[in-house]
This record gives C-alpha cells, sequence and structure tokens, in this order.
C-alpha cells in the first residue's frame, strides 16, 4: 500500500484479514502451504482471519497492519446511528446537548460545575474529526488566551490523546490524526483569531466578551464551511448578545438556533447539601447567578 499524496510506500506488513463469512474458506487457503502462493510468503507472514459474521458483501474485505506498526482508529457504529453521540454516565444531558442534537448554533446557560467546559471539550474532538476540510480551525475562544490555556488545554489533551497526532503548547495548537487543528485562542487578542476558515466554533463565557468579536471576526468565519457554533457560559443580569442568542433560541423562531439551560443541581455528583451550604452562606444574587443560572438579579 501507498501513501495518499505521495505515492510512496507505506512499510506495512498485513497483520489482520478481515473478511465476510462467504470469504472465510479463500483467506483460510491463503496462508496453507498446499497451496500455490509463494512459499517464502507463507513461512515470513502471520496474518489473523477475523470474520465478520454481519457482512455479506463478498467485495468488502479488509488488511490491516498490527497497532505496532502504525496507529489505528477503530470506528463502529451502534443500532445504525453512524453519527457520534457523547454517552456521559454521570451527566446524561451532555449528549443531548453535545451530540445528539444537530441544530447549528447552540446556546447553553448553565451553573458552575454542570459539566459545560468538559462536553464543550468533546465536541471539539468530534468536530474536528468529523471535519473533512483539511484546512480548516476548530476553534476553542475563552475572554482571555489565559483563561482559555489553563479551562481548556490540559483537558483536550488528556480526553483527546488516542486521537491527537501532535500538540505545541506554544502555539496553542493540537492537531488531529486526519490533519485538523483545534486552537485556543482568547478573545482579548482579537488579531489571534483572523484569517481562519472555522469548521467548528466554542465560545466559553460568552458574556464577557465583546461583541465585535463574535459579530466581526468569528461569525463570518464559519460562513465558508456552513459551520456550527456552541456558546456557553454562566448569565449575567442585563442586556447582553449572549442572552439574546439565548433567547432566540429558545423561543424556536430560528430553526438554527436553539438553547438549554442547567442548574448546579443538575449535576448529580454535586451532594445538595453542599448546594444549601452555599445558599446559606452567598448573597441570593450570587447564588442565583451561579448555581441557578439565572439571568434575574433579584
Amino acid at each position: 500500500q501507498t501513501e495518499k499524496n505521495s505515492g510512496k510506500r507505506m512499510g506495512l506488513m498485513p497483520q489482520h484479514l478481515i473478511v465476510p463469512p462467504d470469504l472465510e474458506e479463500t483467506a483460510v487457503n491463503l496462508f496453507r502451504k498446499t497451496t500455490e502462493n509463494d512459499p517464502q510468503f507463507i513461512h515470513d507472514t502471520k496474518v489473523m482471519i477475523h470474520i465478520i459474521t454481519h457482512t455479506t458483501d463478498t467485495n468488502n474485505w479488509f488488511v490491516a497492519a498490527g497497532i505496532d506498526q502504525a496507529e489505528q482508529i477503530e470506528l463502529g457504529f451502534l443500532d445504525g446511528n453512524e453519527n457520534p453521540e457523547i454517552m456521559v454516565a454521570d451527566n446524561p444531558t451532555e449528549g443531548s446537548v453535545f451530540s445528539a442534537d444537530k441544530t447549528r448554533f447552540k446556546v447553553v446557560v448553565a451553573g458552575r460545575r454542570c459539566g459545560k467546559t468538559r462536553g464543550s471539550a468533546v465536541m471539539l474532538l468530534i468536530k474536528g474529526l468529523e471535519c473533512t476540510a483539511g484546512d480548516a480551525t476548530i476553534l476553542y475562544v475563552a475572554p482571555t488566551y489565559g483563561m482559555a490555556k489553563v479551562l481548556m488545554w490540559d483537558l483536550l489533551n488528556t480526553l483527546g490523546e488516542p486521537v491527537i497526532k501532535k500538540s505545541n503548547v506554544n502555539d496553542g495548537e493540537i492537531t488531529l490524526v486526519n490533519g485538523v487543528k483545534i486552537r485556543i485562542r482568547g478573545a482579548d487578542n482579537p488579531d489571534s483569531l483572523r484569517g481562519m476558515k472555522l469548521g467548528y466554533c466554542v465560545v466559553d463565557e460568552m458574556k464577557d466578551i465583546k461583541n465585535t468579536v463574535w459579530e466581526l471576526i468569528i461569525r463570518p468565519a464559519l460562513s465558508d464551511l456552513q459551520a456550527g457554533a456552541l456558546l456557553i457560559g454562566t448569565p449575567e443580569p442585563g442586556e447582553s448578545l449572549f442572552r439574546d442568542y439565548f433567547d432566540l433560541g429558545m423561543s424556536g423562531s430560528d430553526e438554527e438556533w436553539r438553547s438549554w439551560h442547567f442548574t448546579t443541581l443538575d449535576n448529580e455528583l454535586i451532594s445538595p447539601k453542599e448546594i444549601e451550604a452555599a445558599k446559606r452562606s452567598m448573597s441570593t444574587f450570587a447564588f442565583k447567578q451561579e448555581f441557578l443560572a439565572s439571568f434575574d438579579s433579584m
């Protein structure tokens, strides 16, 4: 087999032969000494034969190298669903927001410790692996670059280790196995956001980001690929673009927008006693904003 672009031999030896049931006998005979195959090939090559019982097309057979020779990704479909979906045992709400729903623009208003940052990291990885445009960027933006690195860099590298080809902490860039880059940026340096063709974007704590960053830089960059975005954060009383988009998504008036609202109580890992203790020790305003994710200041 040759490389995709160069035509050079990959230098990999076959280790797995994957065939449908109708080709099982043919596959076994390939490696018997009684056949007319090259004897040298027989002695030097040890191939494991795998029978995929649900495959019926005899044109669908595959050869793979061992994992000691090349990095590999196994892709499977559950119940015929060919779209990636997040299954989170400790927070079942995440799957419905971050993967199961296909709305282009999503707005999540959530209290503290709801899992929105972790869900966003998985979303970035999924969108990166789905992207077929090699020159596209999957972008994560926080109010400052320092905040973006603290919130997302280590988390992305940990969750994405099996599908990350390389990462450069100095540039804030992660290259996935398919060549697509995930870039970490801060809205405090708008020029660092320019010139990118976006395949997806997550904007974290959008209420703390200038409207012009979204309207003049990020939103136009999504148009090339008609890509989507996830806008997340805790609320803040008063008028804001973040609240406008949340209300738009809740209204159902635009099919491209949908909103979700979660409180800290929705996270089953947070003890109700801890939430009650926080309520007793915090002002009503602070508790409603940080734990109940309420735009109401009263």
